[in-house]
C-alpha cells in the first residue's frame, strides 16, 4: 500500500487478489474526508490460471477499468494509470484488438470488440472549461454512465486558455466499467489533443 498527495489530498493505493472474482486488482481510493466519500478506481486483472497456482495475468482484453463516484485529478488519474501500466500485469497479445475512433471537434463513435462509445468535445460555457466526455452507450435509454474530463479556461471571456494540467479533472457519471484499452485509449487521446497546458 502507498498514500499519494495531491493538492492537499491523500490518495491510497493498494493491490490484492480478489477471491470471488479470480483477478488481481489495483485500487485508488481518495482518504481525505470520511470514509467512503472519496474518489475511487479500481483496475481488475483477471487470472489465467486461478486454480493452478501463482496469479498469471490474462490479456489485456480482459482487464476492467471501474470507477466510483467523485472526481479524481488529472495528475493523479495519470500516475495511477502509469503506475498498473508498468506493474508487469498487463499482457499485450501478439496482435491485440485495437480501439477504433479518435477524438474531433464532434460527436464520434469508438469501439473495442463489443463495448461502444461515443466521445465528445465541447466548450461547456456553464463550467467555463473545455469538455471532453466519453459516453458509454447502453440499451437502457434511461441510463447515462460517462466519464467527464474539464479543462478549465483561464480567459472565458476571450479565446480558449487551458488551464494548466493540476488543475484538469476526470469526474465519472453513472456506472462506467471499461475494458483497460479503451481507458488508457481515451486518456492518452486527451493528453495528445493539445488542450491540457503543462
Amino acid at each position: 500500500m502507498e498514500i499519494w498527495e495531491h493538492d492537499g489530498n491523500l490518495y491510497e493505493v493498494s493491490s490484492y487478489y480478489c477471491l470471488p472474482d479470480d483477478a488481481w486488482t489495483y485500487a485508488l481510493q481518495g482518504i481525505t474526508g470520511p470514509p467512503g466519500t472519496g474518489p475511487h478506481l479500481d483496475v481488475s486483472i483477471a487470472d489465467k490460471t486461478p486454480d493452478e497456482g501463482p496469479f498469471a495475468p490474462r490479456s489485456q482484453h480482459y482487464v476492467v477499468v471501474s470507477f466510483g463516484p467523485g472526481a479524481i485529478p488529472w495528475l493523479v488519474l495519470r500516475r495511477f494509470r502509469d503506475h498498473v501500466q508498468t506493474s508487469g500485469d498487463i499482457v499485450t497479445e501478439s496482435q491485440p484488438a485495437e480501439v477504433v475512433g479518435d477524438i474531433r471537434r464532434t460527436n464520434n463513435a469508438w469501439h473495442y470488440g463489443d463495448p461502444r462509445c461515443e466521445v465528445n468535445s465541447f466548450y461547456f460555457s456553464d463550467r467555463d472549461a473545455w469538455c471532453y466526455e466519453l459516453c458509454v452507450l447502453d440499451p437502457d435509454p434511461n441510463a447515462n454512465n460517462y466519464l467527464e474530463v474539464l479543462v478549465p479556461d483561464l480567459t472565458p471571456n476571450g479565446p480558449f486558455t487551458p488551464a494548466t494540467v493540476d488543475r484538469v479533472v476526470l469526474t465519472p457519471h453513472g456506472e462506467v466499467n471499461l475494458p483497460w484499452p479503451l481507458f488508457t485509449r481515451f486518456v492518452t487521446a486527451v493528453e495528445l489533443a493539445g488542450d491540457i497546458a503543462t
